[in-house]
């Protein structure tokens, strides 16, 4: 369908959580830059990233004259049906249909996606955590990732004829639980299937959770 206008996503960063619950600092399943690559590979021509500290404050009314009306010029916006906003999260779903007949924009409200009970991203870190990767992968639409820069490793796995990309946990990252996984390894466009591992190495003398990975 032809529209003039961009379509947009809007998400947070930090994670609200932290903003509202300092000090719960909750792990997260997608960074704000895998998140973005995430949406643009969806065909999303905009990610809005919204600080919650910046706009919490906010009424109902002037987060959809600010933000929605005036920065964003929303035409069509869609939520999901238990959307709560502004200040003390008094705005909800009934709020945003009025105010989008008032401003002249239209609300598409999304029931909530269910797979043997609600999927949520709570319900998602803890299939993580566990190890049930694949799990995980059928709520969250796409496989797990995790990215970050390789570092120098000490050379063992070569010595060992199993010569391994070593990755440090990204900071905040919820990490699958200790294991070894089939996965598959990204080096800009090629694609290559991979065994990794993740926990310590006692047998090594090693106590630091290390991430490796073995290109096959």
């Amino acid at each position: 369908v032809a529209n003039s206008h961009p379509s947009t996503v809007l998400t947070f960063d930090p994670h609200p959580a932290e903003v509202l619950s300092p000090g719960t600092n909750p792990r997260l399943i997608t960074s704000i830059d895998e998140r973005i690559a995430l949406l643009a590979g969806l065909g999303v021509d905009t990610v809005g990233v919204l600080d919650l500290s910046e706009i919490r404050h906010l009424e109902p009314e002037e987060f959809v004259s600010q933000v929605l009306v005036d920065k964003l010029e929303v035409s069509y916006l869609v939520v999901g049906a238990d959307f709560q906003f502004g200040r003390d999260r008094a705005g909800d779903c009934e709020f945003l249909i009025a105010a989008g007949t008032r401003h002249g924009f239209e609300v598409e409200v999304v029931g909530l996606v269910e797979s043997n009970g609600v999927i949520s991203s709570t319900r998602i870190r803890r299939l993580i955590e566990d190890g049930d990767v694949s799990d995980a992968a059928d709520l969250l639409g796409n496989l797990y990732r995790l990215s970050n820069v390789v570092t120098p490793g000490d050379q063992r796995g070569k010595g060992l004829g199993f010569p391994t990309a070593n990755l440090r946990p990204p900071e905040r990252k919820v990490i699958p639980g200790n294991g070894i996984y089939a996965a598959w390894a990204r080096f800009g466009r090629e694609i290559l299937p991979a065994a990794v591992n993740v926990g310590v190495r006692p047998t090594f003398g090693g106590t630091e959770l290390l991430i490796e990975a073995h290109i096959i």
